[in-house]
């Protein structure tokens, strides 16, 4: 976890705070479900605030980038931008799928590799740098 902590605080030239969230947002309810009683949280809280995040960056981005699009056709760009599979090919970039905390189970049947996952990783890593520094960060 600390590799991946240092990878971030790289990539993003921060100093991650709190690097119990960025364990967090790794953390796949499988794992939590597997290690009952051991104090791990899921990444599913940090997720839906990332998705939030996500949503509100790429929002802004787009708002501004084509001033005369109509709400329908934003929304439209906006979908392709932050779908699972976006999301999981961002979560490839930073290769999560190697920090993930996953059950063996969960391992075992490909976990690692699950668009949903990965993109519900990525999303939950945008969540936890969000609380961890800020907007503009995160975004």
């Amino acid at each position: 976890m600390t590799e991946f902590v240092a990878v971030l605080a790289r990539r993003f030239d921060i100093e991650i705070q709190d690097p119990s969230l960025i364990e967090t947002a790794l953390t796949h309810r499988s794992f939590v479900k597997q290690y009952v009683g051991q104090n791990n949280f899921d990444n599913e809280r940090l997720e839906f605030l990332g998705d939030a995040v996500l949503k509100m960056v790429v929002s802004a981005d787009l708002y501004g980038q084509f001033s005369e699009a109509r709400e329908g056709e934003l929304t439209k760009r906006r979908a392709r931008l932050i779908s699972d599979a976006a999301c999981a090919i961002y979560a490839n970039s930073l290769n999560l799928d190697r920090y993930l905390r996953l059950s063996t189970s969960e391992e075992k049947s490909g976990g690692r590799e699950r668009v949903s996952i990965l993109g519900n990783a990525f999303e939950a890593i945008l969540g936890a740098i969000y609380l961890d520094q800020c907007l503009e960060i995160a975004g």
